[in-house]
């Protein structure tokens, strides 16, 4: 499974438009990470996906995407699988 989920990322971060994509564990531990990102972010961006859940929790909705953006950059936050996946991103893109 772990072979699996560093190909997915692998292939997402080949096609060019992220900086760097980090796979986390419910907890906020990083299972895979590619690309350049600070690791020790993992656990507060698991943080800030978990209250996003509760605030907008739907019953039968897809999970939500929170976006953290600056001027020159963003991270998209999502679920899935049980993973929670972060993606880094340039705004020119």
């Amino acid at each position: 499974m772990e072979e699996e989920l560093k190909k997915q990322l692998e292939q997402t971060f080949a096609q060019g438009k992220d900086t760097a994509i980090q796979c986390l564990d419910s907890t906020g531990l990083p299972l895979s990470t590619i690309g350049k990102c600070s690791v020790e972010a993992s656990k507060l961006l698991s943080a800030i996906y978990r209250h996003a859940q509760l605030v907008t929790d739907a019953e039968g909705e897809k999970p939500p995407v929170v976006v953290l953006e600056r001027e020159r950059s963003r991270i998209l936050i999502t679920q899935s699988g049980g993973y929670i996946t972060a993606v880094y991103r340039n705004n020119s893109e």
